[in-house]
């Protein structure tokens, strides 16, 4: 006689519940995975993958995932003491005596096992089911389980959607960038050596603020010292912003040319090299055939012969036509060939701020033309006129102060002057009616320099200048 096994209703509403549990998760938790990848990095999204399945696996076989409190777990870090997660980095509970950490190495399935168990599921007759032994359910239940977590895992953005208010004008967000909210305009520079407190970080709108009155203390006092420490300020508030912008490029101009109107090459050496960045990422912003004009004068005084070149190969015709950018290659062009009269005639018509540049070295280029000078010359030279314009002085005087300028007193010994006496004509013009009918005469002087003397001079100061420091200086 067959018996029909009968089940109480009630005994299958709790034996589904039961099952429903061991498959759901809380929406705490949910909230809790989704923090965890707020701010990690794409190449270590696998090593913390792992390690949320093993604790959360974990914590559903000790049937602790619904009386754990997920809003006060702790997330989880990565270790310190290793240099990438995927080269068996691991990552752990912070705050814990007892940290449930997981390496890549210590997995206890390998990946092909892995992968194996979650798509070649064998199939398995309907009344073998009923005969499964306790340790096999439960191998079944954690494989679902393992699907649950990884469709769980699986369903955070790379990108965290919330909105942590970051600043405009930044293309790349992650966890170090920050907003000010400070409103002081001006602040002193100060180098940082820990992370940047948003308290004393000024945001875009103070900084805007804040140029417009740099430009007009620029304007009024010129105390370089002052406007140049809060250029630096300034900048350093856009960096730890991640601010690269239109108004990112004119505070780096705006600043490269104060340096070069002082002569800092170092601080324009700094912006030109930020500006070559910005130029590159924000190609139609700013003034770039300028500053590409400035830095080719700019490896001709630092004679960085190997980079001017890389620049030239890559120069189109269109930027060769220039006004900048052809006066800078003329310059080039004339201190390889030695044309000491047009380079000092291209000085004398220098475009933009190129003469600041051109300032910096132009001694130098004087002192290898006049020794060239007194080689050809022997044994004396007239410092007349047209020595004069060659050189790019305005008149014979300023050739005259300049070679006393120099300090050398072997140099000063070798100018020569020479006296001549001029007897003018006795005229109504030129003399006066108290001395008419008196002689009058006029002493003109004339140089000439010694260039064996003064040759000597210059080849030894020539050696002299010929290094440049990294910031450009001599």
């Amino acid at each position: 006689m067959a018996f029909n096994a009968v089940v109480a209703p009630g005994s299958v509403t709790a034996t589904a519940q039961v099952k429903s549990k061991k498959t759901e998760w809380p929406d705490a938790l949910k909230t809790y995975v989704g923090k965890a990848f707020e701010n990690v990095l794409d190449a270590d999204r696998p090593a913390l993958e792992e390690f949320l399945k093993s604790m959360i696996t974990k914590a559903f076989e000790s049937s602790s995932v619904w009386t754990t409190d997920w809003a006060k777990e702790p997330l989880p870090i990565l270790s310190q003491t290793v240099s990438r997660p995927h080269e068996n980095g691991h990552f752990f509970l912070s705050g814990r005596t007892s940290d449930v950490s997981f390496q890549n190495d210590q997995s206890s399935v390998s990946k092909a096992k892995r992968k194996k168990s979650r798509f070649d599921v064998p199939e398995i007759p309907a009344a073998g089911l009923a005969g499964d032994t306790d340790d096999q359910k439960a191998k079944r239940a954690r494989r679902f389980e393992d699907s649950a977590i990884k469709a769980a895992v699986s369903s955070v953005p790379m990108s965290s959607t919330i909105n942590l208010g970051f600043s405009e004008g930044v293309p790349d967000y992650d966890e170090f960038t920050i907003i000010g909210h400070a409103t002081k305009l001006e602040k002193s520079y100060l180098r940082l050596t820990s992370a940047p407190d948003p308290g004393t970080v000024r945001p875009l709108p103070v900084l805007k603020d804040a140029l417009e009155l740099l430009k007009r203390k620029w304007k009024e006092d010129a105390n370089y010292a002052y406007i140049c420490d809060q250029f630096k300020s300034l900048r350093q508030d856009l960096t730890v912003q991640r601010i690269k912008n239109e108004f990112t490029i004119t505070v780096y101009e705006i600043h490269a040319r104060i340096a070069l109107e002082k002569s800092d090459l170092g601080e324009y050496n700094q912006c030109q090299t930020q500006l070559q960045t910005l130029y590159k990422q924000m190609p139609d912003t700013g003034h770039p055939l300028e500053f590409l004009a400035y830095r080719i004068l700019y490896m001709l005084h630092t004679r960085n012969l190997t980079e001017i070149n890389t620049v030239l190969v890559n120069m189109t015709l269109a930027l060769r036509q220039d006004p900048s950018i052809a006066h800078a290659l003329s310059v080039r062009k004339s201190l390889a060939c030695n044309n000491y009269p047009r380079l000092f005639k291209l000085y004398l018509e220098a475009p933009n701020m190129s003469g600041y540049l051109m300032d910096n070295f132009i001694d130098r280029e004087r002192v290898s033309a006049m020794a060239i000078v007194c080689r050809a010359y022997r044994p004396t030279i007239d410092l007349n006129e047209r020595l004069a314009r060659v050189l790019g002085f305005s008149d014979v005087d300023e050739l005259t102060e300049y070679l006393i300028g120099i300090g050398d007193d072997n140099l000063t010994a070798s100018i020569i002057s020479h006296s001549i006496g001029v007897q003018p004509e006795n005229s109504a013009e030129n003399v006066s009616v108290e001395d008419r009918g008196a002689k009058h005469s006029k002493v003109n002087v004339s140089f000439s320099l010694n260039t064996k003397q003064a040759g000597d001079c210059f080849e030894s100061k020539r050696k002299s200048m010929g290094g440049v420091d990294i910031k450009g200086q001599i």
